[in-house]
C-alpha cells in the first residue's frame, strides 16, 4: 500500500458472543459511507466475508458465531483519517476477526502463539468487546455460587468456559498492556472498550455511561481499566441497528430505514457529559489516535 504515512492497525479482542463480527460489519457501511471520523477511498482486495456480515445486517438478521478455529478473517484497507489532530492522514487499518476460542484459551492456558504476540506487537490500537445480555456472560463466584462449585465434581469445576468473565477481560487487557504497540515508536497504545448491544440495557443504566456499566458489572475489570499501565483507554456504547432486531416492531422499522443511517457510540466527553454519535467507526477511530467530537 503505497503512500501511507503512518502504518497503524487495530485490533479486535473478545470473547465468544461479544458482538465482534456484528459490529465489523457494520463499521464498514460506515467507513464505505464516508461521512464519519474515518473513510474508506478504495475497496480492499477482499471483503467478501464483510460483505457477508453486511448482508445479514440488511436483511434484519444478527451475524452468526465466527467459526475459525483459530483462524483471522482480515479486514483491512487504506483508511482516510477525516477528523481531528490527525485529520488528512492516510493509514492502514487491519482488524483481524477471530473466534472467540482463541482468546478464551489464552485467559485460561496463559498462552499465546508466538505469530499472535507479533501481531499485538504491531498494532497500535485494539478494540475489547464485552456485550449486554450475552449468553456467554459467566458472572465472579460469590458465596452462594461458591458453595454450589465446591459441591461440583472437579472435572466440571475447572470448565475452561467457566472463566468468569471480568477475570477474561482482565486478562486480556493484561495481556495488551504487556504487548499492545511494543514495536512502534512514538505511539501510545489505546484500547476501546466496547460495551456492545447498547440499546438493549436499561434506559436508567445508560444515563451513568458505558464506564459506570462496566463498574457495576466488571468491578475488578473496572479496577484494572482505572489503572490502566502504559495504555490509554476509553470506554464506549455501541448499538449497531439502534434497537434490538429480535423485536419484530423494531425490526419492522429497521428494515424499512436505511441501514447505514441506523446505529450509533455513545462515550464520555472531556466535560463529563455522555455524546451519542451515528458514527460507528468512532470506537477504531479513538484506538487509532483521533481526537473525538464533543456534544454539540
Amino acid at each position: 500500500m503505497s503512500g501511507i504515512d503512518i502504518d497503524r492497525s487495530v485490533l479486535l479482542v473478545g470473547g465468544h458472543d461479544a458482538g465482534k463480527s456484528n459490529y465489523v460489519g457494520r463499521l464498514w457501511l460506515g467507513l464505505r459511507r464516508g461521512d464519519g471520523l474515518l473513510a474508506v477511498p478504495e475497496d480492499p482486495e477482499q471483503i467478501e466475508y464483510v460483505e457477508t456480515l453486511i448482508a445479514e445486517i440488511r436483511q434484519g438478521r444478527y451475524a452468526g458465531r465466527t467459526d475459525l478455529d483459530g483462524e483471522a478473517r482480515n479486514f483491512e484497507g487504506t483508511s482516510l483519517v477525516q477528523g481531528g489532530s490527525l485529520k488528512g492522514l492516510k493509514t492502514r487499518i487491519l482488524v483481524p476477526d477471530v473466534a472467540g476460542e482463541l482468546w478464551e484459551r489464552t485467559s485460561s492456558d496463559r498462552e499465546l502463539d508466538a505469530d499472535w504476540i507479533d501481531r499485538i506487537e504491531r498494532c497500535s490500537g485494539a478494540l475489547l468487546f464485552l456485550r449486554f445480555g450475552s449468553k456467554h456472560h459467566v458472572p465472579a463466584l460469590d458465596w452462594v455460587t461458591s458453595a454450589e462449585l465446591m459441591r461440583t465434581p472437579l472435572a466440571r469445576a475447572v470448565q475452561k468456559s467457566q472463566i468468569a468473565s471480568q477475570i477474561f477481560l482482565t486478562d486480556m487487557l493484561n495481556l495488551l498492556d504487556l504487548h499492545l504497540g511494543k514495536r512502534l515508536r512514538d505511539v501510545k497504545p489505546r484500547v476501546s472498550v466496547v460495551v456492545a448491544a447498547w440499546d438493549a440495557i436499561p434506559p436508567d443504566e445508560q444515563a451513568a455511561g458505558p464506564f459506570a456499566y462496566i463498574q457495576r458489572t466488571y468491578p475488578m475489570f473496572a479496577g484494572r481499566l482505572a489503572d490502566r499501565g502504559r495504555l490509554d483507554a476509553k470506554a464506549f456504547g455501541t448499538s449497531i441497528t439502534g434497537g434490538d432486531l429480535v423485536n419484530e416492531a423494531h425490526r419492522a422499522e429497521f428494515l424499512a430505514s436505511d441501514a447505514e443511517e441506523e446505529g450509533y457510540v455513545v462515550y464520555e466527553g472531556r466535560d463529563g457529559q455522555m455524546v451519542e454519535r451515528r458514527d460507528l467507526t468512532i470506537p477504531v477511530a479513538w484506538a487509532l489516535g483521533v481526537e473525538l467530537p464533543e456534544a454539540a
